[in-house]
């Protein structure tokens, strides 16, 4: 047997259930990624056929279900009157081809030009991505290597102003020849004028 007649089946039973119970409208319902999203509603009449019901129901989801890529769930919620939640409710998954309609950016199942650009357009994308962040880290290691080295170019030009300091310093004190007692002998530079 058919898995969309036994679908089918199902559903007419379902509501005629529904029907003898009561309830008076139907609500169908798509989830997708954890969201559930109102398809349509409609009005269970006593004296209407289930069967007829059951087939615009089943329409509805699929006509839906088939242009999204993948399985979908859906949820058709029987309520009474003046009733805040539901009565009962029954799922189907309809499975969806996504690749029918002419979309830049949808991914079908069979491999054409405009998958293969869409596919090429992602992977581009994705290494723009990967190629910004590596080069935010390059460019931060550098500015941590050009800081260390500024760092230490500091502390070398301090520490040679120290020791010429010293040499001036050392050079301008009077000196003593070894083993002299005396005077002491101040080298004076000779004038230029005589």
């Amino acid at each position: 047997m058919n898995a969309v007649v036994t679908e089918h089946a199902d559903l007419t039973d379902w509501m005629r259930e529904q029907s003898r119970e009561g309830c008076t409208r139907i609500v169908l319902q798509q989830r997708m990624h954890d969201v559930e999203q109102l398809v349509r509603e409609w009005t269970l009449d006593p004296v209407a056929d289930p069967e007829i019901l059951a087939g615009e129901v089943l329409r509805a989801a699929t006509s839906e279900g088939k242009l999204l890529r993948g399985p979908t769930l859906y949820g058709v919620f029987s309520h009474r009157p003046g009733a805040e939640s539901h009565s009962d409710r029954k799922f189907f998954r309809v499975e969806g081809t996504g690749g029918e309609l002419d979309s830049l950016f949808r991914e079908g199942t069979e491999i054409d030009s405009r998958s293969m650009v869409a596919q090429m357009l992602r992977h581009s994308e994705a290494s723009a991505r990967i190629t910004l962040g590596q080069t935010l880290e390059i460019v931060e290691h550098y500015r941590a290597i050009v800081e260390r080295q500024s760092a230490r170019i500091a502390e070398l030009e301090a520490r040679e102003r120290s020791r010429r300091r010293r040499d001036v310093a050392r050079r301008s004190r009077p000196r003593r020849p070894a083993g002299a007692s005396g005077p002491v002998i101040v080298n004076l530079p000779r004038s230029a004028s005589k």
